[in-house]
C-alpha cells in the first residue's frame, strides 16, 4: 500500500497530507463561491482555524477513534481517518473526498459511514458528498471500521497508464496487460480470450474503485483487445467509458457545457475577460469542439480526451452526476456488446428490403420520426444495441425505421 495515504503514527509521512487538505479545501470552496456553484461560507469560516491532532497524539489513540482500519494481505494494519474530535473528523472527511479513489468501494463506504456517525453538526461540511460515497456502494455497509484487503484490490496510485513504453519489452507487456505498474510490470493480463473474460468481469464488478480517467483507460484497453481477439462480449458497463460508437446526445452534452459558462462574455479572438481565464479558454474550446461532435472523421478517443480536459479546466467536472454527464459517457454510446467489426470494417450494419442500415442510422432516429410506432422506451432499447435489436423487430416496425431514415 502507498504510505502517502496512511494515517497512523508519529512517523507517518501521510500525516502531512492530512494536515494540508484543509487550506486546499477552503481554497476550492472559495472558488466555487466565486463561480456561484455550491461553495459554502459556513465551511470556510468554521474550519479555516480547525485544530488538528498532532501525529504523536494520533499514535496514542485506540483503533475505535479511526473511521477505517485496513488489514492488509501481508498482515500489516493501517489506521486511517481519525475521528475522535469534530475538527479531526471534518478534516478526515475532506481527506477522504480528496483520496477516495485510492480505496476500494467497500473500504471507502466503511470510512464514510463512520465519519458521518462521528460528525455531529450535519448542517456544515461536505456531509452530502460523504453520504454519496455510502450510497454509491449500493450494498449494506458492514458494521464496525475494519476492512480486510482482498486479492484484487488495485489502487489508482499504483497505475502508470496504458500507453506502452518506448522500450520494446514494455511494448510487449503493454499490449497484453491493461496497465503497467510503476515498476513496468503488467497488471491484468488480457492476452487471451479466457483472460480477457476474467478481467472484463472484474472491471464490470469493480470499475467504481477506479477514478474516472483510469476507468476510461481500462475500458479502452478492453475494447481494443476485444477487437484484436475478434470477440463480441456483452459489455454495456465497458462501452459507456469507451466504445467505437458516438453517443446520440454528444452535441447536446457539449452545448449544455457552453450554457453553463455562457455568463462569461468572451471575445473569441483575444479571449479577453477580467474574470477566471480557465473558464474563458474552456468556453472557446467547447465551441470549437461542438463543430466536431458526432463527426465521423473525428477520432472519437481524441474527442473524449479533449472534452475531459476542458471539463477539468473549466470546473464543469464539479457538476458530474449533478445534471452533467461525465466526458466519457457524454462521448461514447453505451451498447450491449463490443464488436470488432466496428473497429476493422467501419460500422456494424445490417440490411432490410435491400437497404443497408448502420448503427449511426439508428442512433440518429428521434421518436417523432417514427410516426407513433415507437415510444421513448422502445427507442431507447433499440439504441442500446442497434443492430441486434433491429433484427428482432417485426417487419412493420423495420419498415417504419426504413421510412424514417428516408431509404
Amino acid at each position: 500500500m502507498n504510505t502517502d495515504f496512511i494515517v497512523d503514527s508519529g512517523n507517518d509521512p501521510g500525516y502531512r497530507r492530512l494536515a494540508a487538505v484543509m487550506p486546499q479545501f477552503i481554497k476550492k470552496e472559495v472558488k466555487k463561491l466565486n463561480r456561484g456553484t455550491c461553495g459554502s461560507n459556513s465551511i470556510t469560516k468554521q474550519w479555516e482555524n480547525a485544530v488538528i491532532a498532532k501525529p504523536e497524539t494520533l499514535a496514542m489513540l485506540p483503533d475505535s477513534d479511526f473511521a477505517l482500519i485496513i488489514k492488509e494481505k501481508d498482515g500489516d494494519v493501517v489506521r486511517k481517518f481519525p475521528c475522535h474530535t469534530e475538527d479531526d473528523t471534518a478534516v478526515s472527511m475532506i481527506y477522504l473526498l480528496a483520496n477516495k479513489d485510492t480505496l476500494p468501494p467497500k473500504a471507502r463506504a466503511i470510512a464514510a459511514q463512520r465519519l458521518l456517525d462521528a460528525f455531529r453538526d450535519s448542517s456544515v461540511g461536505p456531509t452530502w458528498e460523504i453520504r454519496d460515497i455510502v450510497t454509491e456502494y449500493k450494498k449494506e455497509v458492514p458494521q464496525g471500521n475494519v476492512y480486510n484487503e482482498n486479492e484484487f484490490d488495485y489502487y489508482d496510485s499504483n497505475i502508470e497508464g496504458v500507453l506502452p513504453s518506448p522500450e520494446e519489452t514494455k511494448k510487449t507487456a503493454a499490449a497484453n496487460y491493461v496497465f503497467l505498474d510503476k515498476n513496468g510490470r503488467g497488471v491484468f493480463d488480457i492476452s487471451t480470450k479466457e483472460n480477457w473474460d476474467k478481467i472484463a468481469q472484474y472491471f464490470i464488478k469493480n470499475h467504481t474503485a477506479y477514478e474516472l480517467d483510469h476507468r476510461h483507460m481500462f475500458a479502452k484497453k478492453l475494447r481494443d483487445k476485444a477487437a484484436e481477439l475478434s470477440i463480441t462480449p456483452e459489455a454495456p458497463s465497458i462501452s459507456k467509458y469507451a466504445s467505437y460508437c458516438w453517443s446520440p446526445c454528444v452535441e447536446e452534452e457539449v452545448a449544455s457545457r457552453i450554457a453553463l459558462l455562457e455568463k462569461y462574455d468572451v471575445i473569441e479572438k483575444t479571449a479577453s475577460y477580467a474574470g477566471d481565464g480557465d473558464e474563458v479558454i474552456a468556453l472557446i474550446g467547447y465551441k470549437k469542439l461542438l463543430k466536431y461532435a458526432n463527426d465521423k472523421s473525428m477520432n472519437i478517443d481524441v474527442f473524449a480526451s479533449t472534452l475531459r480536459k476542458l471539463d477539468a479546466a473549466s470546473g464543469v467536472e464539479d457538476f458530474y452526476g449533478k445534471g452533467v454527464t461525465n466526458a466519457y459517457e457524454a462521448t461514447y454510446s453505451k451498447v450491449a456488446s463490443l464488436s470488432g467489426s466496428t473497429r476493422r470494417g467501419g460500422e456494424e450494419k445490417t440490411t432490410f428490403s435491400g437497404k443497408e442500415i448502420t448503427v449511426s442510422d439508428i442512433l440518429s432516429l428521434r421518436a417523432e420520426d417514427l410516426i407513433g410506432m415507437f415510444d421513448s422506451g422502445t427507442l431507447d432499447e433499440l439504441k442500446s444495441d442497434p443492430i441486434q435489436v433491429f433484427r428482432t423487430l417485426p417487419i412493420p416496425y423495420k419498415s417504419a425505421v426504413l421510412d424514417a431514415l428516408g431509404k
